[in-house]
């Protein structure tokens, strides 16, 4: 019975290890090394939504968008209160112009995290591209309140409420 708590204890720290060695290749954006030891791990533990999600930022740094939305997916199907997933996927569908399927990727993220301020904003500027101003005030607004003291987000948002008055909310 010690043996296996201690292969358990080893198995876990070898994948904690690798996921912050991973990690810090990506940051470096190194992203060759991060992907070998991120599919390493995957073999050892191939449903790890960690690891998933790693992977797909990899890929996504890669530019390989189509392999790093299957990751996304992947990662929120193991985990469906993955909100940084969420948000990343909504990220990338919205740099590839793919705005509708993006913004219920980002309101996913903040139903998950509403302290979620990138989520927030990313879709106010969706919605500011499509003129659907009250929706950008009320996401700043909502934004607003976990950063009051972002003096430049409060001019953004007595901004566009100006220009929901001067619009007539349109």
């Amino acid at each position: 019975m010690k043996i296996n708590k201690i292969d358990t204890e080893i198995r876990a720290t070898m994948l904690a290890e690798a996921l912050q060695t991973s990690a810090s290749y990506f940051t470096k954006g190194q992203f060759h090394a991060a992907e070998e030891i991120c599919r390493q791990a995957l073999g050892m533990e191939p449903e790890n939504p960690n690891f998933i999600y790693l992977l797909a930022n990899i890929l996504n740094g890669q530019k390989k968008f189509d392999e790093a939305e299957v990751e996304f997916r992947h990662a929120i199907s193991i985990k469906p209160d993955h909100a940084f997933a969420y948000y990343s996927l909504g990220k990338l569908l919205w740099g590839q112009g793919k705005d509708d399927e993006a913004i219920p990727q980002y309101k996913t993220a903040i139903n998950l995290k509403p302290d979620f301020i990138e989520a927030y904003y990313d879709l106010a500027v969706i919605f500011k591209n499509r003129g659907r101003i009250n929706e950008v005030v009320s996401l700043y607004e909502r934004a607003v309140k976990f950063e009051p003291d972002n003096q430049v987000r409060l001019s953004e948002l007595v901004n566009f409420s100006y220009a929901a008055c001067a619009w007539g909310g349109h």
